[in-house]
């Protein structure tokens, strides 16, 4: 009897790794590798797990900064995940050994110029194996989101996407490592038909969520959805917008934003004392956790707006890992369901997607809104 496909997931022992790792052994009958610098933290990995999930995990020495180490993790997988960050500084030396050995590849990337630079590297390859890049709430739960949102218009005026984490929810160091990067960070956005320049953690909107999440205030962040949905969508405006639960954690985010634009202060090396005041806090706040898109239009003539949104009323980190979640066991079960880059916004049918929400008790929903 041949032994179930191997997955290796690298940052296994980060928020967003730990929830990956869970989904893929309670959900697949694929064994997990766990990749990552050490050893020490397995116990702690293992903990929630049923005694035939834990069997199924293996640890997984795997430094991404070591090329020899990468090819040996990648020794009889069947597909690999990088889970690890953050991804402004990471190498892509997984990526360059999965193109190289033709296995399926998915990061969890969040970070625009990453994604920008390995979407690059596989598109200079000939067709091989399936790349998943950015394969996390943006761009490609948002982007199937919004496809989903955008069907039978025929044209698309608008999309906002707006992520919604709660306040128990994970905050890893490189998590909040990439939003305190994001800071009054210069970027651009793709705003009435041309490039506009703005800074990161500002123009707030507020978009309604299903209960028990609501109504959330959000702010710019960079993300690759401002690069690739405007010639995906043909979309005249694209907005990518976080938000946290509380308006002290906005309103603290703000006044950060602001003194790293007068102070010219980088806040990213403080990342690991943010994330243990986060987590020591996170008992004000809730479980549940969000992403929407709306998607603004016209069909016949008139104008239409449809939200698409996914809740989790606890576990909010399971949707960051939704994506690699669904994907990676298909990716590891059939290595030519897709070739070269996966696309963002067609990679799964809606009835697919509700079926994969039900199963994790997650909310999908999609409604029309006043336009």
């Amino acid at each position: 009897m041949a032994s179930p496909a191997a997955i290796l997931v690298v940052g296994a022992f980060g928020a967003f790794g730990r929830a990956l790792v869970h989904d893929l052994l309670r959900r697949s009958p694929c064994r997990v590798l766990a990749g990552g610098r050490g050893r020490t933290r397995m116990a702690e990995l293992q903990d929630g797990l049923e005694p035939s999930e834990r069997d199924r995990l293996v640890p997984a020495l795997c430094d991404l900064r070591d090329l020899r180490s990468v090819d040996s993790a990648l020794t009889g997988v069947s597909a690999a995940v990088c889970a690890a960050g953050p991804y402004q500084s990471l190498p892509m030396n997984l990526l360059e050994a999965c193109l190289h050995r033709e296995i399926p590849y998915l990061d969890l990337a969040d970070d625009r110029g990453f994604v920008r630079r390995a979407r690059a590297l596989v598109s200079a390859r000939p067709p091989g194996s399936a790349a998943g890049v950015g394969w996390s709430s943006a761009p490609a739960l948002s982007g199937l989101l919004a496809r989903l949102a955008a069907e039978d218009l025929e044209t698309i005026e608008e999309i906002q996407i707006q992520i919604a984490p709660g306040g128990r929810g994970a905050r890893g160091a490189a998590t909040v490592a990439s939003l305190l990067d994001s800071l009054s960070k210069p970027m651009r956005i793709w705003d009435d038909g041309r490039w506009r320049k703005t800074l990161g953690w500002s123009e707030p909107r507020l978009l309604r969520f299903p209960p028990p999440v609501g109504t959330r205030e959000g702010y710019l962040v960079d993300v690759a959805d401002h690069e690739l949905f405007p010639p995906l969508f043909n979309a005249r405006r694209v907005q990518f917008r976080a938000g946290a639960e509380s308006s002290w954690q906005n309103r603290a985010a703000s006044l950060l934003a602001w003194l790293s634009k007068e102070l010219a202060f980088d806040w990213t090396a403080m990342a690991p004392a943010f994330s243990l005041g986060l987590k020591t806090l996170g008992c004000l706040g809730t479980a549940a956790g969000a992403l929407g898109v709306e998607v603004s239009g016209k069909r016949q003539g008139s104008p239409i707006r449809r939200r698409a949104c996914i809740v989790a009323e606890r576990a909010g980190e399971i949707i960051p890992a939704l994506a690699a979640a669904i994907l990676a066991p298909k990716l590891a079960a059939d290595p030519r369901a897709f070739e070269g880059l996966i696309p963002l916004d067609g990679w799964l049918g809606r009835r697919e997607l509700e079926e994969e929400c039900r199963e994790r008790g997650l909310i999908f929903s999609m409604e029309e809104v006043p336009a």
